[in-house]
């Protein structure tokens, strides 16, 4: 039987221990609420753009490590394009600086209530339903 060489892990340092206030992510922050294009993600869409599965985002949206989805309907939801951006440019860089990043602090500053996009209180569902 031959083996195979095992190459080491490459650990990301995404933690609970870590900071979320380097310059870099804070900057991440301030570009994400500045964006003009409110784009709303689908969990198709989400799991495509993370490489995520169904069970995982939704676990990963408890355990705050994932921005919470906005409600688009009577029994649907989405995710801000901006702000999942935002979590995976994090997490890139915690991987390739090798600098240690809290994301659970990072997604709350994010979703904070400075974000104008999350607290515009503009309905989906009520505004585009044409009147008779």
């Amino acid at each position: 039987m031959k083996s195979f060489k095992k190459f080491p892990r490459r650990t990301y340092r995404v933690t609970n221990e870590g900071r979320a206030d380097y310059p870099e992510l804070q900057e991440l922050i301030r570009h994400c609420r500045e964006t003009n294009d409110v784009r709303i993600l689908r969990l198709p869409q989400v799991k495509e753009k993370t490489g995520l599965a169904n069970s995982t985002i939704w676990k990963a949206t408890l355990e705050g490590t994932l921005p919470p989805p906005l409600s688009i309907g009577a029994k649907s939801v989405g995710w801000l394009d901006s702000e999942l951006n935002a979590v995976i440019a994090a997490r890139l860089f915690a991987a390739r600086s090798g600098q240690a990043v809290d994301i659970k602090a990072f997604v709350t500053q994010l979703i904070s209530s400075n974000n104008p996009a999350r607290k515009t209180g503009f309905s989906f569902s009520q505004n585009m339903v044409k009147e008779n």
